[in-house]
């Protein structure tokens, strides 16, 4: 697994099998646990969340 530390607004690039995926941290919530994160991707590409993807669905 590699782990990244981002700031605000900073992005990670996915490449895989031709297709580019952008994930982009949006806001850190320092009172809260939680984050919110962007991703962009071709219209083909399935993004999921993995109790989703477990389920089976998409």
């Amino acid at each position: 697994m590699l782990v990244l530390r981002r700031r605000e607004g900073e992005e990670v690039v996915i490449k895989a099998g031709g297709k580019v995926i952008r994930v982009v941290l949006l806001h850190h919530n320092c009172r809260g646990e939680g984050v919110q994160i962007g991703f962009d991707a071709d219209k083909d590409v399935t993004i999921v969340r993995k109790e989703v993807a477990e389920r089976g669905g998409n």
